[in-house]
């Protein structure tokens, strides 16, 4: 929830009067961490010039024969020829920085807090607000609907067993998590331990081999080749920290071009996100604006179906009343012919007007039942839409809640799977410095060992080259494992995360395994060369040995005469090879020279290349720096000219619904008062025909008894064709009733066809029944 308004409060942060000091103006946009960084640097760059000032004195141990050969040398704090006043570190600058730099850092983090605290408020007080306005519209809602939220709150407690349900998987899927951690942690320190016992069984065959001949070699070649290492170590270790010092630049470079490129588009998803909520909103509006639409086309619709259905019932009263007329004209006309006919169509006169009055029975008895199912389907048709209404409500504030939920629990797992690589990372560092130290105590021994030197580095840099390999493979196989679960966990939360641990776990276990494995036959190779070096060069010196007894026993036996000879040679040959020596010691201080003129121009040339390309990289931040506040101004424009516009189409929306409340408010009353008026016609109409039927049972009661009294002969065919007549007539009647039933019910199922409801009219019809 805190995501989006922290990036507007980072984005005010030099707003204020107050500005970073002249250092830091140039790199405003980094982060606390890369300054911390930049702090650390520095620090170490002034501890690294300490160190090497106090290595660069004058070393005791040295013979003076060796340091009166090499000329003297004016030399910097570094050990190299002097440089132009101008490049050399000023400390006391540097401190002041660093002071300025500390004071910057600490405002910096107090805007933070403050700013932080000011968010959290307003966002509490908008969220209390909108609290309080959900309130209020549930409270109108549920005064309405109290007898639906039963069924709701059934449906809630389900989902809450769910949740439950889920919320126990998550804390079982954290325990075997934090289980695995465990056991990976054991593992790495079984390694670490195997790995000093190593190291300090190397160390102590190294100890055994340097007392063993450190008797035997000679000082003024240690003299030398310590002075000549040194050199060759100083210059190595100043390029190395050149190149350090410009990867990590580049790197914090690169970090800051990231970060501004992420923040571009989190702008970018923002307005589209805008964007489609406005979108929303329109679609809303239209889709109201539809069914209000709908609703008047219902209402008129029903209005001219109950015109037809009165049109419908008057013109049959008045075919009936004409045909009660005609009767009556017939039956006066005809009585003299009845009575003499009465006998034979008695019976089936009884029986036809039975069978009329249980039609017309059956026929009055399914119109109540049509108008009873027609009103249950309006109910069930207006509930229905109202569930649906509420539903709609509830699912888009729980889907509103999960993405929360899960864009928390995606932010935790990524979180965590950062600290797992940095802690891989922190232990492949480890490991890298312990190797590094195990290279020196080699770099040591090679003063000692001349001859097993040569095979021992090469073994050594093979073994450097696979073991960086080897690093590089697995730095790459986590940041690709890395990306696969950051990808998948967008998609499949729960079971490809799993997946993607197991995966993940077998590779590490895998690489571990290989490492060890590979590790463990590299120092057994170099134990087993290591020894047979040894063992053959302890031989030749014991051949020697023995050579060299024979040798003067045979002199001493044979050439006693010839020593003077021999003596005068030596001295000849010890003359010459000091002729050689020194001519050997010019060429060589001749090449040094050379040398540290050529890393002198290198480091200068390094230098310009570091300079330009710093320059260039700060012209490129500032360049960012400004589209950043650009971007910042245009987004503040369409945040506020959102509000805007979301302010207005707010009040419109509540302006249109309360519109079509009191529309649709009106409407129903019309609905009621129609209805009230044709249940009033209905009632006498209802009134009439019962009244119409007493009349007519009355007058063929009366003419039975005028038969009865008056008339006992039979009847003519005349009459008999008369009565006939009158009964296919009310037979076509009933036929007609019901083929208007069936027609009604069709234009009932085209009218549901089309408009995939049938009409509202729920409330008047209970109404009206209640009254």
């Amino acid at each position: 929830m805190n995501s989006f308004p922290m990036v507007e409060q980072e984005e005010t942060l030099f707003l204020l009067d107050e500005q970073p000091p002249p250092n830091l103006q140039k790199s405003e946009s980094f982060d606390d961490d890369n300054k911390n960084h930049g702090l650390k640097s520095l620090q170490r760059i002034l501890s690294a010039s300490a160190s090497l000032a106090s290595t660069n004195q004058p070393q005791p141990y040295r013979s003076l024969s060796a340091h009166d050969l090499t000329p003297q040398l004016h030399t910097n704090d570094y050990g190299l020829p002097p440089t132009n006043p101008s490049r050399r570190s000023t400390t006391p600058t540097t401190r002041n920085n660093i002071n300025d730099i500390d004071t910057f850092v600490r405002q910096f983090e107090i805007r933070l807090r403050e700013h932080r605290l000011i968010w959290q408020k307003e966002y509490d007080a908008t969220v209390q607000r909108l609290n309080e306005t959900k309130n209020n519209e549930f409270e109108a809602l549920k005064n309405r609907y109290e007898t639906k939220l039963h069924t709701l709150e059934d449906g809630n407690k389900q989902l809450e067993i769910i949740l439950e349900k889920l919320n126990e998987e998550n804390q079982r899927l954290k325990f075997e998590i934090e289980h695995q951690k465990q056991q990976t942690k054991t593992e790495q320190v079984t390694i670490q331990e195997h790995l000093k016992e190593i190291q300090n069984e190397m160390e102590r065959k190294v100890q055994e081999i340097k007392n063993f001949y450190e008797n035997e070699k000679q000082d003024i070649k240690r003299q030398h080749s310590r002075t000549y290492q040194d050199l060759l170590d100083e210059t190595n270790q100043r390029l190395k920290k050149m190149e350090n010092d410009y990867k990590s630049q580049q790197s914090t470079h690169d970090s800051t071009i990231n970060e501004m490129e992420r923040r571009m588009v989190d702008l970018r998803s923002n307005l589209d996100r805008l964007q489609q909520m406005k979108l929303k909103l329109d679609e809303d509006k239209i889709s109201l604006v539809k069914n209000n639409e709908q609703l008047q086309l219902q209402i008129q619709e029903l209005t001219n179906k109950l015109r037809h259905a009165d049109r419908d019932h008057a013109d049959q009263i008045q075919r009936y009343e004409n045909e009660l007329k005609s009767l009556r004209l017939r039956n006066e006309s005809g009585v003299d012919l009845l009575r003499k006919e009465n006998d034979l169509t008695k019976n089936k006169a009884t029986k036809t007007i039975d069978e009329l009055e249980k039609q017309l029975s059956t026929i009055t008895e399914k119109f109540y039942d049509m108008q009873k199912l027609f009103e249950q389907k309006l109910n069930e048709q207006q509930t229905s839409y109202q569930n649906n209404i509420h539903q709609c409500e509830n699912d888009y504030e729980k889907k509103i809640q999960l993405l929360k939920q899960e864009m928390k629990q995606l932010n935790d797992k990524f979180h965590l799977a950062i600290q797992q690589n940095e802690q891989l990372q922190n232990e492949l560092k480890q490991k890298h410095q312990e190797f590094k130290q195990l290279n020196e105590t080699c770099l040591q021994q090679k003063d000692l060992i001349e001859k097993s030197e040569k095979a021992f580095a090469q073994i050594k840099i093979d073994l450097e080259k696979k073991f960086h390999d080897k690093i590089q493979e697995i730095n790459d196989k986590a940041r690709q494992n890395e990306q696969q679960l950051i990808e998948n966990l967008n998609r499949d939360h729960v079971k490809v995360c799993e997946k993607l641990k197991l995966e993940y776990e077998q590779i590490k276990e895998q690489n571990e395994e290989k490492i060890r494995t590979n590790f463990n036959k590299d120092i057994e190779e170099i134990k087993h060369k290591y020894d047979q070096a040894t063992e053959k060069q302890e031989q030749k010196m014991k051949y020697d040995l023995q050579q060299i007894d024979k040798l003067s026993v045979d002199k001493k036996l044979v050439h006693e005469n010839e020593k003077q000879k021999l003596i005068n040679e030596y001295e000849q040959f010890i003359r010459k090879i000091e002729k050689q020596h020194n001519q050997k010691t010019d060429e060589y201080e001749k090449r040094i020279e050379i040398l540290i003129s050529k890393t002198h121009e290198q480091l200068k040339s390094i230098e310009d290349e570091f300079s330009e390309r710093n320059s260039k990289q700060q012209s490129i931040i500032n360049d960012q720096q400004k589209m950043i506040q650009v971007l910042k101004d245009e987004q503040n424009k369409t945040k506020a000219s959102y509000e805007k516009q979301s302010f207005a189409l707010n009040e419109q929306c509540l302006r249109e619904k309360n519109e079509i409340k009191a529309q649709f408010d009106l409407c129903m009353k019309n609905l009621e008062k129609n209805f009230n008026t044709l249940t009033l016609k209905k009632e006498q109409l209802e009134r009439k025909l019962s009244y119409l039927n007493e009349q007519h049972k009355h007058e063929l009661l009366e003419c039975r008894l005028t038969y009865e009294n008056n008339l006992k002969g039979l009847l003519s065919n005349d009459v008999r064709i008369d009565l006939e007549n009158t009964i296919h007539s009310l037979k076509q009647q009933v036929v007609y009733l019901q083929q208007r039933i069936a027609f009604l019910q069709q234009e009932l199922e085209q009218y549901i066809q089309i408009y995939g409801h049938r009409p509202f009219a729920q409330p008047l019809v209970k109404t009206t029944n209640q009254d």
